[in-house]
């Protein structure tokens, strides 16, 4: 019987040497100012992510690809994990969340020439308008749910492409996100658009790890015991601090 334990848990030791043996791929896609190729550390998600994990020992690389792209990995196990995600009904089924190091506010973008003064009070508001979106968000369930015609898109640029075109009324997206992809794709004319002031949501984001994978709970522990560690050390609101000085990124509450 000991000796069963004992190979079992040399296994399990294994099995975490080998998943760590070389830097950790996380999957992620383009999504200024949280995470982006063209940001020095690859944005505040992405620097607290890696911060979180070299003090645990664990060196991380970024693979950038789509939203829908990220969520498949994690759901067929080919990737240990994805950020940043919120956590769904749909996804609890094949992934687990770490704690939220940050706040999403969604809102609906919009062109000031089409919709004057627009605001979102409810579904009803936008039932009638050409909705635009990204494939991977987290409210494509929700708007399943309402039965609601969307025109998805592979990233948030092209859905404020479409905006720009007239081809959709509306796009949902981070209020700091869309505002920072506005103001690099139409520095002339981001007088154009407007953003509600009501939200569509607000959520938590996190890292998103495979069920799948038999690295995740490992990884999981030292993303957690990594974070606690820049937070006692005030690391994390150091970091936070150089991205609040340009964009205002809302932070749980939870977190401090």
């Amino acid at each position: 019987m000991k000796k069963k334990i004992l190979l079992i848990t040399l296994a399990a030791l294994l099995v975490s040497a080998i998943c760590f043996a070389g830097p950790v791929k996380l999957y992620t896609s383009e999504w200024s100012p949280y995470v982006s190729r063209d940001i020095p550390g690859n944005g505040f998600a992405a620097e607290i992510i890696s911060l979180a994990l070299i003090s645990m020992n664990v060196e991380t690389e970024l693979v950038f690809t789509s939203w829908d792209v990220c969520e498949t990995k994690v759901k067929n196990g080919e990737a240990i994990a994805a950020f940043p995600h919120t956590p769904t009904d749909a996804r609890k089924k094949f992934a687990e969340f770490s704690p939220p190091f940050a706040m999403s506010k969604t809102v609906f973008f919009y062109l000031k020439t089409n919709l004057r003064n627009f605001d979102y009070t409810g579904f009803k508001d936008i039932e009638k308008l050409k909705i635009g979106g990204v494939n991977g968000s987290s409210y494509v369930p929700l708007f399943k749910e309402k039965s609601l015609p969307v025109n998805y898109s592979s990233d948030v640029s092209f859905a404020l492409q479409k905006l720009y075109l007239g081809t959709v009324d509306i796009v949902p997206e981070n209020e700091f996100v869309g505002w920072g992809l506005i103001a690099k794709r139409f520095p002339k004319e981001n007088y154009l658009f407007g953003s509600t002031k009501n939200a569509l949501n607000k959520s938590s984001l996190h890292l998103m790890f495979s069920k799948k994978h038999a690295g995740s709970p490992e990884l999981m522990k030292k993303f957690d015991t990594g974070l606690k560690y820049l937070l006692e050390k005030g690391i994390y609101k150091k970091t936070l601090k150089r991205y609040i000085d340009n964009v205002q990124i809302e932070m749980p509450t939870a977190i401090y």
